[in-house]
């Protein structure tokens, strides 16, 4: 079993980064010294604000400053370490490779690196000298970790300033409050190398995205940006509040740990807190993608783009609040394919049509980037509709998917008169989004659709990176 299935993709019709990442401004995150994070005087309120603040309005915020860090000599030791292991892989559509080694923490116990590779395949001159880096750098991120939840805790309080309830357990009898949820989780971590497409594959053609926009299904993410020769690598791309991309612009030297918020402050977090202090500026969940870009020679096509990253999901023993099942039994039933438990663990409201429209990793009748477009709860194939990347290409457009009057789709509109069209993705707006909150009726009719789909088409549970 996959240790990342739990990690799922929702499409966001943002503008195709192939055709337009070149253009889009760049992004600084907002940056929170560590020591301020965890210090307790008026001294750090300054810091406090910034992180609460860059947590509401764009979801992530950038830790600095830690303290025993290893990070560079942990990622030389795990870039050598790589090709003498038989780690998972997968190549993305547009040729890049990904290499992974993925472990667990479990309320803050802490699985070895090198737990899923066998021990005849761990048996190599570097394993020690990796096992013993990784544990340093793994107990600095879970410090990192810890110091959010603790923040957090002293930030998402009731009406009186007490710490907020946000998820119920098992018997009921308990409840768990943000630094709860984040120190009892299961935390899901994946060490990925990225090794990018040879330059004869994309010479004559423009670059194309990797991983396409998503919100990560977990609570948060704390992670290290991507770099290679100890420098950040460009080609990291977040969606703002304003619905306008940009691309992050990341400084290793400062940048050691980033948070960046998922869908679970949306299913569990947002709500409850809104219910207790009716207050509007609640967390947000940042959609982002990642283009791995090309090398300029072919040594840097031979060093690998290297990442580290931790997902937090709620304990497993916490009730999902949509559900009578508890976060352990949802995700069983994901592994399972059920449809219910998949709405529940979904990022959007019509994700399961996304996951049961996607290639699965055997290869099914999923969409493909070479034949066809996501559009309107469908893979539209090209020849359909007359349109594919080439045609708009030529006129100076990006395809997309959009109606009559050019408005790009967003994914929980139902309406069948979006199709496939060549659009000047730099002056399109999307379509007006339906407000109401779905009715028990809505949610019946999104089940039903998902099973009948999934009768035609298989579940893809790709593994997350950045």
């Amino acid at each position: 079993m996959k240790i990342g299935l739990f990690v799922f993709f929702s499409r966001w019709l943002l503008l195709p980064l192939a055709s337009a990442s070149s253009s889009l401004p760049v992004y600084t995150p907002v940056r929170v010294s560590y020591q301020n994070l965890i210090r307790e005087d008026e001294k750090r309120q300054v810091d406090t604000d910034d992180f609460l603040a860059a947590l509401q309005e764009v979801g992530m915020v950038s830790i600095t400053d830690v303290p025993s860090w290893n990070k560079q000599v942990f990622f030389q030791e795990l870039e050598g370490c790589m090709d003498t292991l038989q780690t998972a892989s997968h190549v993305f559509p547009d040729g890049t490779l990904r290499r992974t080694l993925a472990t667990r923490s479990l309320a803050g116990h802490v699985e070895p690196l090198l737990d899923t590779v066998s021990e005849m395949e761990a048996r190599t001159t570097c394993k020690d000298r990796l096992e013993q880096e990784s544990e340093q750098f793994r107990r600095v991120i879970q410090d990192v970790t810890e110091a959010v939840a603790a923040r957090l805790n002293k930030l998402i309080v009731d009406a009186k300033g007490v710490s907020l309830p946000v998820l119920q357990n098992v018997s009921g009898k308990r409840s768990y409050n943000m630094q709860q949820v984040i120190n009892e989780g299961e935390h899901l971590e994946h060490v990925h190398c990225f090794y990018h497409r040879s330059i004869d594959s994309t010479k004559n053609g423009p670059a194309s995205t990797t991983i396409d926009w998503h919100t990560d299904q977990g609570l948060l993410l704390a992670f290290t940006p991507g770099q290679r020769y100890g420098k950040a690598t460009n080609g990291f791309y977040i969606q703002l509040a304003d619905g306008s991309a940009v691309e992050v612009e990341f400084d290793v030297e400062h940048d050691d740990v980033v948070i960046m918020l998922g869908d679970g402050v949306h299913q569990y977090v947002n709500p409850a807190w809104e219910k207790e202090t009716e207050r509007l500026d609640l967390l947000r969940a940042v959609p982002h993608a990642l283009q791995v870009p090309v090398g300029d020679s072919e040594e840097n096509d031979v060093s690998p783009r290297v990442w580290y990253g931790r997902m937090v999901l709620p304990p497993p023993q916490a009730f999902h609040p949509s559900s009578t099942k508890t976060f352990e039994e949802v995700r069983a039933s994901m592994i399972n394919k059920d449809p219910e438990a998949l709405l529940l663990g979904c990022a959007s409201r019509h994700q399961v049509a996304r996951e049961l429209a996607e290639e699965d990793d055997e290869g099914g009748d999923g969409c493909s980037s070479n034949t066809s477009y996501y559009c309107w709860h469908e893979c539209m194939n090209y020849t359909d509709y007359d349109y594919s990347p080439e045609i708009c290409e030529s006129r100076s457009l990006s395809l997309g998917c959009v109606n009559g009057e050019g408005y790009l789709w967003v994914d929980t509109i139902h309406d069948p008169a979006f199709a496939l069209g060549c659009v000047n993705m730099s002056v399109a707006e999307f379509a007006e989004v339906p407000s109401p909150a779905p009715t028990a009726s809505a949610v019946q009719a999104r089940m039903l659709f998902a099973a009948v789909v999934g009768l035609l088409a298989s579940v893809s549970l790709l593994l997350a990176g950045l």
